[in-house]
């Protein structure tokens, strides 16, 4: 699971990030984990390190609008420095950020989104139409 916590048409990036959930698998192999605490909660356990770059799938059944869609995106992830505490990473989506970030403000969409490295657009896309649902493709 990922929020979506920044949008940077400029350089046409967006961070992705989430509190130290990520499992150690999606670490960057060129950057150690480290054990943190919650940013707000002050709790432990958590990880933190940025994502490894690579291919990646957004997902999210959305209930914008009182309608139910399935919401998908392609992106890459880019190696940077990490932008927030916790697990996070830059992405660039499939479609320029400037969009993205458009259709995500006039379509209302929630801000968590499940996050699977490859490109599983193509099968959720059968999974929508087998549910009768309607695709909303951000990127």
């Amino acid at each position: 699971m990922a929020d979506l916590v920044d949008i940077t048409p400029a350089d046409d990036t967006a961070v992705i990030w989430h509190c130290g959930l990520a499992p150690l698998s999606m670490r960057d192999p060129e950057v150690p984990a480290e054990a943190t605490i919650h940013t707000n909660r002050r709790m432990p356990l958590l990880h933190q390190f940025p994502i490894k770059p690579g291919r990646i799938t957004l997902a999210r059944l959305s209930r914008a609008r009182n309608e139910v869609k399935l919401m998908i995106a392609g992106a890459e992830v880019i190696r940077a420095p990490m932008a927030f505490t916790g697990c996070s990473g830059t992405i660039r989506f499939d479609r320029p950020a400037a969009d993205v970030h458009q259709t995500i403000m006039d379509e209302g969409l929630e801000h968590h989104f499940a996050l699977a490295y490859g490109d599983h657009k193509p099968a959720l896309r059968a999974i929508a139409a087998r549910w009768r649902l309607p695709v909303l493709e951000l990127a």
